[in-house]
Order: C-alpha cells, then structure tokens, then sequence
C-alpha cells in the first residue's frame, strides 16, 4: 500500500505524455477513485512516466499490470483498455517493435468497433 501512495503523489504532481483518449477518460488516479480504479490509474500514469523517462521495461512491466488490473473489472471491452493498448502500442513503436505495435493497435481498434456496437445497440433497444 505504501508504494501505491508514492506512485499517486509522483502522479499527481508530474505531467505526463496524455495519450489523447487519456483526458476524456480522466486516467489520473484521484481522491474519488476506488482503490480497484486508483490502482490501475496509478500504473497507467507511472507507466507513462518511466516510458518518458525511456524506462521502457519498467513501463511496459507497469502498463501490462495496468490492463490486468482493469480488465479484471471491465472485462476488457472498454475505452479504457483501448486507451492502455494504445500507449502499449506507443511504447512498442518507440522501442522499434513495429510489429508488435500493429498488433496492439489492430485489439485497441477492435475494442473501440465492439464498444461502438454495443452502444449502438443499447440505443437502439432504448427506442
């Protein structure tokens, strides 16, 4: 718990590289979170912060935690983890895995189509 405590006040008081689903998606852990939430919040900004820092296997260790920890929770389907593959995919291409980063960003896009669908049809069956 008390690494969980340093990790949020280094988050809270840098600014970090902010992916741009990141702002919508209010990815920086905050007093109002569950601890579920503010744990995965917690390693998605600290993963960005050792990706700045071009600790790039201390982020991508940190990002993998990250979308473990939330897809436990969201099952996976959310914007929130298309969000965490599309830094994971950032990462990737910085390293020069290119590959790797196609892939992560083919299953970030596959997410966002099945969410899009699945909000699509729950308005539908509103009407």
């Amino acid at each position: 718990m008390a690494l969980i405590h340093v990790l949020l006040k280094q988050v809270v008081t840098q600014t970090v590289n902010v992916g741009p689903l990141s702002k919508i998606l209010n990815t920086k852990p905050n007093s109002d979170d569950t601890t579920r939430t503010q744990a995965w919040k917690i390693l998605f900004e600290s993963g960005k912060m050792a990706q700045a820092e071009k600790k790039y296997d201390q982020a991508a260790s940190l990002y993998d935690r990250a979308h473990a920890v939330h897809s436990q929770k969201s099952g996976g389907q959310d914007l929130i983890t298309a969000e965490i593959l599309m830094q994971q995919a950032s990462l990737k291409e910085v390293i020069g895995d290119m590959s790797a980063a196609r892939e992560l960003q083919s299953r970030a896009r596959a997410v966002i189509a099945e969410y899009a669908r699945t909000q699509d049809a729950a308005k539908d069956g509103n009407k």
